[in-house]
């Protein structure tokens, strides 16, 4: 079971990042990377690549020998390359709609929400019907597959604006439900640490733009996906690219297939192609 961590974000998390920002295993000393662990004393993944359909050679290119290797990282080149999680997207998955790419999403529920009573019962189901539920369909269109695990954790912003998360899983895009955001508003996404990070607050009116068919937590997904430098984003530049995603998000819901949103979550560390 992947471990999970309080992160303060702008800060160094709880459970600090060793080698290319992954947890490391106090007992043995190995870097956890979510498919498998890695020696950095031996600069090698501690298991092979597998696959869940027997092949000779899984995930094996036979014009590259460095990649019959498969116990090797990154073809011994980590200079100029990284492994998020031990099965990242090929780009040759990426633009294959038929391809399905796998996104894992941690949603963690506060518990210091509506004044430390946390959500209720019929906000949890509401959300995961309306938000969670919709989002899991529509990006389905786009042969993206949305995996859902849920954590209690919890949320804080102090007087300085530092804010605090527990329950955070590094190898997932970590969703925070509350009842308030850093920016006051239903939904904002940034990166910390290495990680990415969308606060939602589930409200009664769930669409990011009335004229399109796009919820917040789709609308989030979308500048997620497409690597938004998320600081540097402003109101002026940030409306083209609100409109852009809720057009992306209705067409989606339509059944046509986003390859924008398929190619731009290549290099993301939550996401991973098929086990072939």
């Amino acid at each position: 079971m992947m471990p999970t961590a309080a992160c303060e974000l702008g800060v160094e998390p709880v459970v600090p990042p060793r080698y290319t920002g992954k947890e490391r295993d106090s007992e043995s000393g190995n870097d956890y990377f979510g498919a498998r662990y890695y020696a950095s004393s031996m600069g090698r993944f501690l298991s092979p690549d597998w696959s869940a359909k027997v092949v000779p050679v899984p995930y094996a290119k036979l014009d590259n020998p460095q990649s019959l290797n498969l116990y090797a990282y990154v073809g011994n080149n980590p200079l100029r390359a990284v492994d998020p999680d031990g099965h990242e997207v090929a780009a040759s998955c990426a633009k294959d709609k038929n391809c399905q790419i796998t996104v894992k999403v941690n949603v963690i529920y506060d518990k210091t929400a509506n004044n430390g009573k946390g959500l209720s019962k019929d906000q949890k189901s509401a959300f995961e019907k309306d938000y969670l539920g919709k989002a899991q369909k529509d990006f389905g269109n786009s042969n993206i597959k949305l995996q859902y695990s849920y954590t209690a954790g919890s949320y804080t912003q102090d007087d300085s604006g530092k804010i605090s998360v527990t329950g955070v899983k590094s190898d997932s895009l970590n969703v925070v439900v509350s009842s308030a955001s850093p920016n006051g508003k239903d939904g904002v996404s940034t990166a910390a640490n290495g990680m990415a990070f969308t606060f939602l607050v589930p409200s009664i009116s769930n669409k990011s733009n009335f004229m399109l068919d796009s919820n917040t937590f789709e609308h989030e997904l979308g500048h997620q996906f497409l690597g938004d430098a998320f600081n540097a984003r402003d109101l002026g530049n940030n409306f083209s690219r609100d409109v852009e995603i809720d057009s992306r998000n209705t067409f989606q819901g339509l059944g046509v297939s986003q390859s924008g949103y398929r190619e731009g979550l290549e290099p993301r560390t939550y996401a991973s192609g098929p086990e072939q």
